[in-house]
């Protein structure tokens, strides 16, 4: 009777060992990828501290005169009676810039252009109006009373005159024309253009119907502007989210 040939035992021992070689590059790889996260959120943890405090200077923005863009979950609540207290503020960055363009948004110190400011008070608006322009607001249709729609027309230094299209405006600018003690708004609301010198620029809040800005205070000074704002940081939001808005959205 012929002998059965014996299984050779290494033959079975190979699946073994296949399997925990599996095993080990599975957690090499799981280690290789939890070091290279962590590599990744350190470098942006250390780029995050030093672009927000180094490079750019941060800002909260108190007030709603910047809505829908900017502080659109802002409130403010008198909780205590004798101060007010803010909540759902936004937070934004800006830079100083020897630039600034029509539709940038802004910061400036602006305590000097009325008298009842503060000498650090701040306005955060949108430059509509450039050095050498000619703004002229235009009345349209009646809402009710003495109030009336009004649009902006723009002449630039080159003599061309266009409407200056606003889809950032919470909603459509609406002004008092009755309101006469103040020359700049009297000014913008009879239709009166206002040129602007070679450094000031006219600025104006999102929330047109609920902003002291340019039709109050008149063109700003461009030695008073801090700077132009680089990242917006919604109320809730991160500043690495605001980054990675800022380069992809």
């Amino acid at each position: 009777m012929q002998e059965t040939e014996p299984q050779n035992s290494s033959l079975l021992e190979e699946p073994t060992i296949y399997k925990n070689a599996q095993i080990s590059n599975t957690k090499n790889h799981t280690k290789s990828f939890a070091l290279s996260l962590l590599i990744v959120f350190g470098v942006a943890f250390i780029f995050t501290i030093f672009f927000s405090q180094v490079i750019l200077t941060p800002l909260t923005v108190i007030g709603a005169s910047m809505q829908p863009t900017i502080n659109k979950e802002y409130y403010d609540n008198n909780l205590s009676g004798s101060s007010l207290v803010y909540h759902n503020a936004d937070t934004v960055y800006i830079k100083d810039s020897n630039t600034y363009n029509r539709g940038d948004i802004v910061v400036a110190n602006v305590s000097h252009y009325m008298s009842s400011l503060n000498n650090d008070y701040l306005f955060i608006k949108r430059v509509v109006g450039l050095p050498n322009e000619t703004i002229q607001f235009k009345k349209g249709a009646h809402i009710s009373g003495f109030k009336f729609a009004f649009t902006i027309e723009i002449t630039t230094i080159n003599g061309q005159k266009f409407t200056l299209p606003e889809p950032y405006i919470a909603e459509t600018m609406s002004m008092d024309t009755s309101i006469s003690d103040n020359q700049y708004y009297y000014q913008a609301t009879h239709e009166i253009p206002f040129t602007l010198g070679e450094t000031e620029y006219y600025i104006l809040g999102d929330n047109r119907n609920n902003s002291t800005d340019s039709r109050y205070i008149g063109a700003v000074q461009e030695k008073d502007f801090l700077g132009k704002v680089i990242l917006h940081v919604p109320y809730g939001k991160t500043l690495l989210y605001a980054i990675y808005m800022k380069l992809f959205s």
